[in-house]
């Protein structure tokens, strides 16, 4: 986009539907995936050339302005804004097992999700249930008894600190470089495959 538009000029030249068709479909499709080349094509322009005039698009005042006022609506209409966002990555970036896991008697871990605050179980990608059947001693002395398993997946922590970071940030330097080291580590850490595992709990008592 050019340089950031003022409110004034938002609400003058973006108020309204554009007069061109195409790039007033444009817009609409931009807002979909916030992708000018995607949008481009979407709204008709020619797949050969789709990159260039999605820039071009995305360099004129009128257009810029209509998804300005696009996104001010949209934003009204669901009351969803970068706070809210910023405030849900907060939840899965520093979301902790810790308070989702009690010891037992023998030592062993168990999830217990009685006492956890609600951000973080709003953290939670998955939680599984399964009972199986456990079978203890032999001969006369065997004894099963159901015994029921959990499984915790938690949102992607990595990739929600990743994002915190750029919006915390100074701005970039150059291409694929910032200015902030905890950007930098993210960056390690992505590059690294970093990959979550589900942590299973041997035993939850037996069953009701």
């Amino acid at each position: 986009m050019p340089e950031t538009l003022s409110a004034v000029e938002i609400t003058m030249n973006g108020s309204q539907p554009l007069m061109n068709a195409r790039q007033e479909a444009f817009c609409l499709e931009y807002l979909l995936d916030l992708n000018a080349t995607s949008a481009a094509i979407r709204a008709g322009y020619s797949k050969k050339t789709a990159a260039q005039q999605g820039a071009r698009l995305f360099r004129n005042a009128n257009i810029a302005a209509r998804i300005a006022a696009l996104k001010a609506e949209r934003v009204q209409r669901t009351e969803i804004n970068i706070d809210r966002v910023i405030k849900e990555l907060g939840k899965v970036g520093f979301a902790s097992l810790r308070q989702m896991v009690a010891i037992d008697q023998d030592g062993q871990p168990q999830i217990n999700l009685t006492n956890t605050p609600d951000d973080v179980l709003d953290a939670l990608a998955e939680v599984n249930t399964e009972t199986v059947i456990e079978t203890e001693g032999s001969g006369e002395d065997r004894k099963s008894r159901p015994i029921r398993k959990t499984k915790v997946k938690l949102h992607d922590k990595i990739r929600a600190l990743h994002l915190l970071a750029e919006h915390v940030s100074p701005s970039k330097q150059g291409k694929g470089h910032t200015a902030h080291p905890f950007v930098d580590m993210v960056n390690q850490l992505l590059r690294a495959n970093h990959k979550h595992n589900r942590m299973p709990i041997k035993r939850d008592g037996e069953d009701d």
